[in-house]
């Protein structure tokens, strides 16, 4: 049964414009008001000391695939919660679309069509954490349409979205944590998660894989094929990476590291050309890092 809080927080997903901020002078990071007349900061003082808690003024910065609009989330007080900006990219001297979403904060936006902008959305309904994945936030996911300033949302678990899916506008892949055990307990990066495809326009969700302590997170193509996965192998204390060809369904590693080797091993692609060309970070014995092309056959690094 859901608790009030959930209930509340379904209620509190009808995002509306907020005209309060029609009025406001455009902000920038060097010129935040925090509701008064007069700026927070004099020149010539020095910063109060909680301006270096300050969380970004614009940040989260799209353009639309077609280019013609270009999205950011502003915090307009120093208070504030981000608010949802829409410009017509052609012109930005123009008055912007605005969107608040008290008593929700609004997250996260990006496009996945030219007109429609997926927001994520978190509310603190908890004090404290209440059983297994029972944060003190609950989550939506809210799709806008930048025409016509229609919206839907949906509820959705913690993990976040971590691809958008270009080749199927109307589904993206969620992840939902799953439980921790003692051996990922302490290692984040590798706690197993589940993978769903979501149906924008539902709201139902598609198991696609379910993640273990040894092959713990994926990554997908545009096409929502699993290519790359992330794992501990507890018995030897190693950080493990996988490859999984387009043609079959299981995983090879390719790289192992220990956990105590604090070398850099960050995979940020691969070549579309050639799938077994990985372009990684790293220091690859030299003294600083940088992006090497990674033979996932020979495990060279060139």
């Amino acid at each position: 049964m859901k608790s009030r809080s959930t209930r509340q927080l379904a209620l509190a997903c009808l995002l509306v414009v907020a005209p309060a901020f029609a009025d406001d002078q455009p902000t920038t990071s060097a010129s935040v008001n925090d509701g008064s007349a007069s700026p927070v900061h004099q020149p010539g003082e020095p910063y109060p000391l909680e301006y270096w808690a300050m969380r970004p003024v614009i940040r989260n910065v799209q353009v639309s695939p077609d280019g013609s609009r270009l999205a950011l989330l502003k915090i307009p007080s120093r208070d504030g919660d981000p608010v949802l900006e829409i410009y017509d990219a052609a012109d930005l001297t123009k008055e912007p679309f605005r969107m608040a979403a008290d008593p929700m904060e609004i997250t996260g936006v990006n496009w996945v069509t030219d007109t429609k902008a997926l927001i994520t959305l978190r509310q603190k309904v908890r004090d404290k954490i209440d059983g297994f994945n029972q944060g003190v936030y609950e989550f939506r996911l809210a799709v806008l349409d930048a025409e016509s300033k229609e919206m839907r949302s949906f509820e959705v678990e913690s993990g976040g979205i971590v691809n958008l899916l270009p080749s199927k506008p109307d589904k993206v892949i969620i992840a939902v944590a799953g439980e921790q055990d003692a051996g990922t307990r302490g290692r984040p990066r590798f706690r197993p998660f589940a993978y769903y495809e979501f149906d924008l326009n539902r709201g139902s969700k598609k198991l696609i894989l379910r993640g273990k302590r040894s092959i713990a997170q994926v990554d997908f193509d545009g096409d929502g094929n699993p290519w790359i996965a992330r794992g501990f192998d507890i018995d030897s204390s190693e950080f493990v990476w996988y490859r999984r060809k387009p043609s079959g369904d299981g995983w090879s590693a390719v790289h192992r590291q220990h956990e105590d080797d604090f070398d850099s091993f960050s995979v940020m692609g691969f070549d579309v050309d050639n799938p077994t060309e990985w372009y990684v970070i790293a220091e690859n014995g030299e003294n600083t890092a940088g992006l090497w092309s990674f033979d996932i056959d020979s495990g060279e690094m060139t």
